[in-house]
């Protein structure tokens, strides 16, 4: 499911307007605001070493800066459902690889006013989905030991900015924008809002201009959303892909859609009102415990989501999915 989930954010971000839509709305800082992203275009991300072995990131675009000392800035995209802790150095790797392949390409500038040719710049960004906060560090300089005697000058410093979707999806629903509507259907508060977001998206993205970027949406919400509610065998997923419109009248009726987003945060209510009315605050414990397990075993909800409905903190879910899975 990992693979299949950075499979599909490759194929959502390799369109230029979910890339514009992220950087616009969730990256706040000054650089951003002096982009021209009429610029904006996409790069190989393949890079051969001198070595002749082949590595490869996942998506790298470029586009003009307002100052023309810019020249070009280039947004590196990493995408990942899991915490890596040696992120910093694979991010440092990517970089370095990039550079090389510019230095090949003779991409270079020339610093007005001298004869000074440099490198352009390169944004690394890391888009994390994945349930557990993310722990690894940002900087590679963090990844190594601490240096005395003037050695710590030799120690490489490379970061990378992290925007993290469980942080993002929580923020206000941006009107227009395909990063924001991508963050919401990874975390919907209920089967209405899934409805609601699919339904922009299939006017948001009508006609043919559209017709690629309709077409990677559609394999998003069917490879990975629509499984969460309609496990195999039950989904009885093939080859073929529900639209956009068949998957907005799905989850505004059918049952699936809305039992695992609002039944059982109705049940734990009833359970937790009855608990508080008796006094068994254990059984109230037990009732979370058990809704939980149940959403673990028949679901395919993020952690995050199972902490919200059963109440549990995500550290205790994640805890009670390790000992299912053994």
């Amino acid at each position: 499911m990992h693979r299949c989930h950075d499979g599909s954010y490759k194929l959502l971000f390799s369109h230029p307007r979910p890339v514009i839509d992220l950087l616009q709305g969730f990256v706040v800082e000054q650089w951003v605001k002096q982009l021209r992203f009429d610029t904006l275009e996409r790069v190989s991300n393949s890079f051969v070493a001198d070595s002749l072995s082949t590595r490869e990131c996942d998506i790298v675009w470029r586009l003009r800066g307002g100052d023309a000392e810019w020249t070009y800035i280039y947004v590196m995209l990493e995408f990942q459902s899991t915490v890596d802790r040696w992120m910093a150095l694979r991010v440092m790797t990517y970089v370095g690889l990039l550079y090389q392949e510019l230095v090949k390409q003779r991409t270079i500038i020339k610093l007005s006013g001298g004869s000074a040719r440099v490198l352009p710049a390169i944004v690394p960004i890391v888009l994390y989905s994945g349930d557990r906060p993310w722990s690894s560090v940002r900087d590679v300089a963090d990844l190594i030991a601490p240096l005395s005697n003037g050695l710590a000058a030799y120690t490489p410093s490379l970061r990378y900015l992290l925007l993290e979707q469980n942080v993002l999806a929580n923020q206000p629903q941006r009107a227009n924008n395909l990063a924001s509507a991508i963050f919401r259907l990874e975390h919907p508060q209920s089967a209405a809002e899934i409805a609601e977001i699919i339904g922009r998206l299939a006017e948001e993205l009508d006609g043919e201009s559209q017709r690629s970027l309709r077409r990677a949406f559609e394999v998003w919400i069917n490879r990975v959303v629509l499984p969460r509610y309609l496990p195999a065998p039950a989904s009885e997923m093939t080859e073929s892909l529900y639209s956009l419109e068949e998957l907005n009248v799905m989850a505004a009726t059918r049952e699936e859609f809305r039992w695992p987003v609002e039944y059982y945060q109705e049940g734990i209510r009833d359970g937790v009102q009855k608990g508080l009315e008796q006094g068994l605050e254990q059984g109230r414990r037990q009732s979370q415990i058990e809704c939980a397990e149940q959403l673990i075993r028949q679901t395919a909800m993020h952690d995050s989501m199972i902490a919200g409905v059963s109440g549990l903190a995500a550290q205790e879910v994640a805890l009670l999915r390790a000992k299912i899975a053994h």
